[in-house]
């Protein structure tokens, strides 16, 4: 018998896939924080009930290396990695990922729309494309 432990735990997801081009430079630092304050702005509408974050993920990869923002507690804020704090981005494929326990797939990808409307509006960043899905668009290999 196959377990099915979203289900079990009542849980939801989200992925999305972004090829990006920034309006101006900016630097890996520079995104890991604005990725940063994106993904804890979009996960407390989530939490506020009680609800348990799995976690947010985002990771950028560009010619020129890659910026990944992880939360799964928003009392401890996000971790950033990059390795390209000083380098200059102007495009890439920005990766976002999230599962909550106790919210369904179509009210974390609201939340996940909502660090794309953030970047587009904070970022200058412009979407070329979108792909949506599951899971799969975070195992970056």
């Amino acid at each position: 018998m196959e377990e099915d432990s979203k289900k079990m735990a009542e849980a939801g997801s989200f992925g999305l896939r972004l090829h990006f081009h920034a309006r101006r430079p900016i630097t890996g630092t520079e995104m890991g924080k604005v990725l940063g304050k994106a993904l804890i702005k979009s996960a407390r509408p989530l939490t506020k009930s009680g609800f348990l974050l799995g976690h947010l993920k985002a990771v950028a990869k560009t010619n020129s290396g890659f910026v990944k923002v992880s939360v799964v507690d928003l009392t401890l804020g996000p971790e950033i990695d990059t390795d390209m704090p000083d380098k200059e981005i102007w495009d890439g494929v920005l990766n976002i990922m999230a599962a909550v326990v106790g919210h369904t797939d179509k009210e974390i990808g609201a939340a996940v729309e909502s660090v794309v409307a953030a970047l587009s509006k904070n970022f200058g960043l412009e979407i070329e494309r979108k792909e949506e899905g599951t899971t799969r668009f975070m195992e970056l290999g």
